[in-house]
């Protein structure tokens, strides 16, 4: 294919991990990927607790848990408020289209008035 491989994904990029289903971050054959926050806590993590003992990789596994936690707190929350910001958006746009073409306006879906829509 000239385009992508099976996947859907540009060539030169493969997916990670296991699971099929799983919205896993692609990685180019540089090593770069989409996920640059989650990488720098892994790699900082990965530096701190060297060792190949099983007792150093608990440790690791531990260390990078702990880390990992807050940040994916901290990446659902923007999510989160992006994804309301989106709907927004869509909102004001079927509103914009709808006023063009001399159709009746759609209510907000949250109930609200246009206010809240605007920034």
């Amino acid at each position: 294919m000239t385009t992508s491989d099976k996947g859907g994904r540009a060539p030169g990029r493969r997916r990670t991990g296991g699971l099929s289903d799983s919205p896993l971050p692609d990685i180019d054959e540089s090593g770069a990927t989409d996920t640059p926050r989650v990488e720098a806590v892994i790699s900082a993590t990965m530096r701190r607790y060297r060792g190949v003992t099983p007792a150093a990789l608990a440790r690791y596994f531990e260390a990078v848990h702990q880390e990992l936690g807050p940040l994916a707190r901290e990446l659902e929350r923007e999510v989160s408020v992006l994804t309301a910001r989106v709907r927004q958006l869509e909102e004001e746009n079927a509103r914009l289209r709808a006023s063009s073409a001399g159709v009746a306006e759609p209510r907000p879906a949250n109930g609200g008035d246009d206010a809240s829509l605007r920034r």
